[in-house]
């Protein structure tokens, strides 16, 4: 992303523009209290620099501190209210905090000043999803592909989308797309998976689920479904071994499931 209107300090200190670019590259790195402190002095320095509280309000939603990068990033869209990021940010806050209506409002903002805005179509096709609008989330991932088609997260998402709406064969078919992009994305995996029980391929499914668990021993979801579909296919030794394990990550289904079926 570039940055706009950085202000360049005089005297020996390091420039705002300087500030903004090494909180950047913390946050990337996961240092989102270094990057919230650089930022403060960014801040400081120059407190109309709207690339300051939009950063200081990304990381913030990193860390989970959504009150407070609401804030930021309301000041962010006051100094510059065409700040489309700024807009799709403020959505992910407002997600991340129940809100997905309120979300929806801002990922359409950005959208509507950056029609070509692949992560803020996916981000309110999720969102519209969440809500059970899933014909008009299937759009918003039909576009963010058609402007991103390498995009993994809304490919996925399509799939998920597809799979929701009770068409199993296309999702699959996204899936699989998903994992020839990023043969690691685990959730891929494990949607096709539960595509392929649907459609009764249980041994598939069955297939799918140890490759998921392969790549995530700790995905809870992952066992417990791998219990059923083991169970569905009369392997009851198995189920119980994959509930056991779901029952050690604190699955509550799973500890009623080995109670009535396992011991």
């Amino acid at each position: 992303m570039a940055f706009t209107g950085l202000v360049i300090l005089t005297g020996c200190g390091p420039s705002v523009s300087h500030l903004v670019h090494d909180a950047f590259i913390r946050k990337e790195l996961g240092d989102y209290d270094g990057a919230i402190e650089t930022l403060n002095r960014a801040i400081e320095a120059d407190p109309d620099n709207e690339d300051a509280w939009f950063f200081r309000g990304d990381a913030r939603v990193s860390k989970g501190d959504y009150t407070n990068a609401l804030d930021d990033l309301d000041r962010a869209i006051e100094l510059n209210p065409s700040f489309h990021a700024a807009y799709n940010m403020r959505g992910n806050a407002k997600f991340r905090m129940g809100k997905p209506l309120a979300a929806i409002e801002d990922y359409s903002r950005a959208i509507e000043l950056y029609p070509e805005y692949a992560r803020a179509l996916n981000n309110r096709g999720y969102a519209r999803m969440v809500i059970d609008r899933r014909e008009e989330a299937l759009s918003d991932f039909e576009n963010a592909l058609r402007y991103n088609p390498q995009y993994v997260i809304a490919m996925n998402n399509r799939g998920l989308a597809k799979y929701r709406l009770g068409m199993p064969e296309e999702a699959i078919k996204d899936f699989e797309n998903t994992i020839e992009l990023d043969p690691d994305y685990v959730m891929a995996w494990f949607n096709m998976a539960l595509a392929e029980f649907d459609l009764g391929n249980y041994n598939r499914s069955a297939l799918l689920l140890g490759k998921t668990v392969e790549l995530d021993d700790k995905l809870t979801d992952a066992w417990l479904k791998l219990g059923y579909v083991r169970a569905t296919m009369g392997n009851m030794t198995g189920a119980c071994e994959s509930w056991y394990r779901a029952m050690e990550l604190g699955d509550l289904e799973a500890y009623y499931l080995i109670g009535e079926l396992c011991l």
